[in-house]
């Protein structure tokens, strides 16, 4: 666990050399990226099956070998959504820049929503 916090704190780290990790907030890419993820996977899991599947897997309790193969299912089912969503960003991100291309102030939120939602999918999945 204290590496995995030592990782994510080398993208913090990174994100704050150069300016704000404020900057690398976007909430229309947060809800691009993170509700379907979850959506999606609950419609195929359900909810809760969604919510034992991440408290096993970050948990330290021993599980029967069929719970840790449906565990491992929606594990993988979430880490195909996320990266998944990801792309999806970005292909809203284009379509609304390209939509806006005469209105230059809607084209930074727009590409904040093509490069953060990848970027976002891409964390969630590792």
């Amino acid at each position: 666990m204290i590496f995995f916090i030592l990782g994510f704190g080398c993208f913090i780290v990174g994100m704050s050399s150069l300016g704000s990790p404020g900057s690398f907030f976007d909430a229309p890419s947060v809800i691009i990226v993170f509700a379907p993820t979850f959506l999606i996977a609950a419609a195929f899991y359900s909810p809760s099956g969604v919510l034992d599947a991440l408290k096993t897997a970050v948990g330290t309790e021993p599980i029967t070998p069929a719970d840790a193969q449906h565990n491992l299912n929606v594990m993988r089912t979430l880490r195909s959504l996320s990266t998944s969503s990801g792309i999806i960003g970005v292909l809203i991100g284009v379509v609304l820049m390209l939509a806006n291309l005469d209105e230059p102030s809607k084209i930074g939120p727009a590409m904040a929503v093509a490069l953060l939602s990848p970027l976002y999918g891409v964390m969630l999945a590792e």
